[in-house]
Parts: C-alpha cells; structure tokens; sequence
C-alpha cells in the first residue's frame, strides 16, 4: 500500500510538472508513452494513473515496461 502511495505522489508531481512545461522533461516522459501533456489536464489522477497504466502495458517488452514504470512513478513503480 505505501508503495501505492508514493507511486501516485510521484504521478501527481510528474503530471503538474508536464503541464507547467509541456516541453519539459516530465512532458517528454508522458510523450515516450503516447500520451501528450494538454491532454492531462482537467483529467483526475486516477484517470492519469489509468491512462499511464494501460499504455505501459501496450510496450512490448517487459524490460521497457519497467523503464516507463521507474519514469513516471519513480522506485515506487517498480512494486506497482
């Protein structure tokens, strides 16, 4: 469960980050997924970690899956 915890608090930061800079870093780690930064806004952050989540799951390796996972969550990612 806390590592629930910090992967949302994580998210939460990446996305506010995305949309304050939506050429930033934390931008670029939404678009490695497909998913552009305007498009979170508005959105609830269990619809970001939905979208997050099911886009993670499309990669093709589990390898990439993991590297997502750790980029916008953090170590947290890993246990989520």
């Amino acid at each position: 469960m806390e590592a629930m915890a910090k992967a949302l608090s994580r998210l939460g930061r990446t996305t506010t980050e995305a949309l304050l800079d939506p050429t930033g870093q934390a931008a670029q780690k939404f678009q490695q997924l497909g998913i552009q930064a305007e498009s979170l806004r508005g959105m609830g952050l269990e619809e970001v970690f939905l979208a997050v989540s099911q886009n993670i799951s499309e990669l093709s390796s589990e390898a990439e899956q993991g590297a997502a996972a750790f980029n916008i969550f953090g170590r947290a990612g890993e246990e989520v």
